[in-house]
């Protein structure tokens, strides 16, 4: 039987996927920060879509996260570029959050 995370952490992990696209969504009908809220959903459907599809070619008895951490020490491409991608929408958040605290 293949190994996979808790149900919490699938909760967090689809929470913070939803509302991230969500945000995305209303930068672009509210017209502020269209550029970077496009590039931030292509890279947060491609990541998801990376991470889920290389997931699926890890061995039986490892996680999800597990085969994750191991292929980003390992070097993989696909592991970093996922890495990337979740840093992308720190900074996107960063940025949304500080522009709408300075309007006030």
């Amino acid at each position: 039987m293949w190994a996979t995370n808790p149900s919490w952490v699938w909760l967090l992990f689809y929470s913070v996927f939803g509302i991230s696209l969500a945000a995305s969504a209303f930068s672009l009908i509210i017209r502020r920060r269209i550029g970077i809220s496009v590039v931030h959903i292509v890279i947060l459907v491609t990541g998801f879509t990376v991470f889920f599809l290389n997931a699926m070619g890890r061995s039986e008895g490892m996680t999800e996260l597990h085969y994750f951490w191991k292929s980003l020490r390992e070097g993989a491409l696909w592991a970093i570029y996922v890495l990337i991608s979740g840093l992308f929408s720190i900074y996107w958040w960063y940025g949304f959050v500080i522009s709408y605290r300075d309007k006030g």
